[in-house]
């Protein structure tokens, strides 16, 4: 049995591809204009760097400059004039594409506006087919169900992996700049053993504040990669190689009362190593969840594809 509105859902089906065809233009319109238009900013820069007195130049018409070029007996003179001229010329023949680009762009925008409700139609459209395909309960509607039920999974385990991944940036964040302050305080350190004076020993313990302050916003982040971790599968090499509850006792690790600068100087080397160390961790299970995401991504846009497949057959 056919679908009812199937002539509407194949109008609205090609109404659908000729806006994402428009939408398509109407983005590379916008990336040329901005190309024409940092370009003609270059060309302005040449006719400001070739003349020191800009405004007196700009008077300049095209006649007058083609006129003094050729009556011109200087030859060096001539040819700063012919460098202008040609700046000026495609100067000019930017701002004129610039123009026309512009205009280009308008009429895609108001064709596009036009169209901007037969996405929502193709949509409605075509809920209605998939529950009307759905009810046959036959072969079709089950292998439907089944790339539905694909789709719903691999959402959900990209949302997952999402959330690992919006705790993982900050922590990476404030890792490397707790990486780099105890890396300036070990070098000052140094400095203040041989005798650097209370400037160098104020500047080493400054920086040992401030590693402090990224240690407690990078230990906060830790907490919710580790918690948000437990959602997700990871790779059992990955497991194997990262020890998830180093996450949760990080700042055990860092520094605390400590009196004595040669100690304090050894806690800042372990504590740098420390540091790295989970870094790299952070940055492996990004780097992994990252891929993953993107085999669901490409996983659900070919699930979608088959989905389309089976409405429109």
């Amino acid at each position: 049995m056919p679908f009812p509105k199937e002539e509407e859902f194949q109008k609205q089906q090609l109404l659908l591809s000729k806006l994402y065809k428009l939408q398509s233009q109407y983005r590379e319109a916008n990336s040329r204009l901005k190309s024409k238009e940092e370009r003609s900013v270059q060309l302005k820069q040449v006719l400001e760097k070739e003349y020191h007195d800009v405004e007196q130049l700009d008077k300049l018409n095209l006649t007058a400059l083609f006129y003094s070029i050729l009556a011109n007996k200087d030859k060096k003179q001539e040819k700063e004039r012919q460098e202008y001229l040609k700046a000026k010329l495609q100067y000019e023949e930017a701002i004129k594409e610039i123009k026309l680009i512009k205009r280009t762009v308008e009429q895609l925008r108001i064709q596009i506006n036009l169209l901007k409700n037969s996405e929502e139609k193709y949509q409605l459209l075509l809920r209605e087919k998939e529950e009307f395909l759905l009810s046959l309960e036959d072969e079709s509607s089950k292998n439907l169900q089944d790339v539905i039920d694909d789709i719903n999974a691999a959402a959900l385990h990209i949302q997952e992996i999402e959330e690992v991944l919006q705790e993982a940036e900050p922590a990476l964040h404030y890792l490397n700049e707790t990486f780099n302050q105890l890396q300036s305080a070990e070098s000052w350190g140094t400095f203040d053993m041989i005798g650097g004076g209370l400037l160098v020993t104020s500047i080493k313990h400054g920086k040992i504040d401030e590693a402090r302050l990224g240690i407690s916003k990078a230990q906060f982040y830790l907490d919710n990669l580790s918690r948000e971790l437990r959602d997700v599968v990871l790779p059992t090499q990955l497991n194997e190689s990262i020890d998830i509850g180093d996450f949760n006792s990080f700042g055990d690790y860092i520094f605390d009362g400590l009196i004595f600068d040669f100690i304090v100087q050894e806690k800042i080397s372990k504590s740098r190593s420390h540091v790295q160390s989970v870094y790299l961790q952070v940055s492996t299970i990004e780097h992994m969840l990252k891929n993953q995401l993107q085999e669901l991504q490409n996983a659900i846009k070919a699930k979608m594809q088959q989905k389309l497949q089976l409405l429109k057959n």
